[in-house]
């Protein structure tokens, strides 16, 4: 139990982590309202820890950012953003991400 301390964010926001992030993200025309409240509640949560939000844009591990092998088939968060109806298909994935899902 002990590990997923360790490598699993928290979940529970810092409002002036989440307050700074937003201020940084708000006006960002890369992403609609949706995703921007999505990766402010990431940010304040702890989930990019030693990542920059830029930098996990750019990483083909960004939905386990804390571990250092990257999935070669996974697509980075910028080359989803490309794709006809990529904010679509982001949300999808986002929501498909495995810490999300337990149970």
């Amino acid at each position: 139990m002990d590990y997923l301390f360790q490598v699993k964010p928290h979940f529970s926001p810092d409002f002036d982590k989440w307050d700074a992030f937003w201020e940084n993200i708000k006006n960002d025309n890369r992403f609609d309202e949706e995703l921007k409240k999505f990766f402010t509640f990431l940010h304040a949560s702890g989930f990019y820890k030693d990542v920059s939000f830029e930098d996990w844009l750019h990483i083909n591990n960004w939905n386990h950012p804390w571990y250092k092998n990257e999935d070669e088939e996974l697509k980075t968060v910028n080359e989803i953003l490309s794709y006809v109806h990529g904010l679509d298909y982001l949300k999808i994935l986002l929501a498909d991400m495995p810490w999300l899902t337990i149970r």
